[in-house]
């Protein structure tokens, strides 16, 4: 039984992700420079796939309103496949994918966005996505491996997904109707 292709299937399945597959994970060659830049986007902070797991989880765990409460789920396990992707691409680079930003600060759960209201914590995840996007568009223009490109120029099509659906789910209970 092969419990990755399993996960990989099943997350192909998911409604809150880009509509096209993930490439393959591969470099030109290792580059550890490349890797400590990744590494920020591994676990670096609020702008990190590791802070996005969390906090997606964490607003999942907390909020009533159960279409709200799903979505926040299924963005988690989209960002925990961005997590993998990056983890993958950090080792075949040269380095090692620890929970820690390049300068070599350790991650915590101080640095997820809680909130207390369910619209707080929709404009928190919004503010999430934007600082992903604007996060993966300073790498792609920063990294010259066309593979690893690719892998990142992929999870940011999901981003722009997570983004226009929390917007749109902001929109519906939150604009105009209070």
């Amino acid at each position: 039984m092969d419990i990755e292709k399993m996960v990989d299937e099943f997350l192909e399945s998911l409604p809150c992700k880009a509509d096209m597959p993930y490439p393959e994970v591969e470099v030109e060659v290792q580059n550890i420079r490349y890797a400590k830049l990744l590494m920020d986007a591994y676990a670096d902070g609020e702008k990190s796939e590791l802070t996005a797991i969390t906090q997606y989880m964490h607003h999942h765990l907390t909020i009533q309103n159960k279409e709200i409460a799903n979505i926040e789920l299924c963005i988690s396990l989209v960002e925990m496949k961005h997590l993998e992707l990056l983890g993958d691409l950090i080792k075949m680079l040269g380095g090692n994918p620890k929970y820690r930003r390049s300068n070599k600060a350790w991650w915590d759960g101080g640095q997820v966005s809680y909130g207390d209201s369910t619209e707080f914590k929709l404009k928190l995840d919004i503010d999430a996505e934007k600082a992903a996007i604007d996060g993966y568009r300073t790498l792609i223009s920063e990294i010259e491996d066309k593979h690893v490109v690719k892998v990142l120029r992929r999870i940011l099509e999901d981003e722009l997904v997570h983004f226009n659906i929390l917007t749109e789910l902001y929109n519906k209970y939150y604009t105009n109707n209070h």
